[in-house]
């Protein structure tokens, strides 16, 4: 992928679209899309957590931020550029006065991304991680 990149991409997830671009690079090269991250507004009944989250209709239209994908480049992993694109997405969910939650989906053996989740405050719940 490169910048040029960026607009169909967000096209393409068009709920939230957050991307990290290296613009360091030396001798005139272009910009490097390094991380990215995709997630989607759900509403809180329609979701699958809505039980976890203790759902209560009377409270009305409630709603959750859903991370659909998370991505660093290897050669840029572990200086924080994941860690500050979760950070984007949890403000984001915070502007929002009905959001409720940030949850996604991280495979059971992929420790390296559990870990990454635990340390931006996300709690294990059921079959997904959630930060409330």
């Amino acid at each position: 992928m490169h910048p040029s990149d960026l607009e169909i991409l967000e096209q393409i997830h068009s709920d939230v679209f957050l991307s990290a671009v290296d613009r360091s690079r030396p001798n005139g090269q272009s910009d490097e899309l390094i991380g990215f991250v995709t997630a989607r507004i759900v509403t809180a009944k329609d979701s699958e957590i809505a039980d976890l989250l203790r759902y209560d209709p009377s409270k009305g239209h409630q709603t959750l931020v859903y991370i659909l994908t998370l991505g660093v480049v290897d050669a840029y992993r572990n200086p924080g550029i994941a860690t500050a694109l979760i950070h984007e997405v949890i403000k984001y969910a915070s502007s929002i006065a009905v959001c409720r939650a940030v949850y996604l989906h991280v495979i059971s053996y992929n420790n390296p991304a559990i870990h990454l989740y635990k340390k931006t405050s996300f709690k294990c719940c059921g079959g997904c991680m959630g930060f409330t």
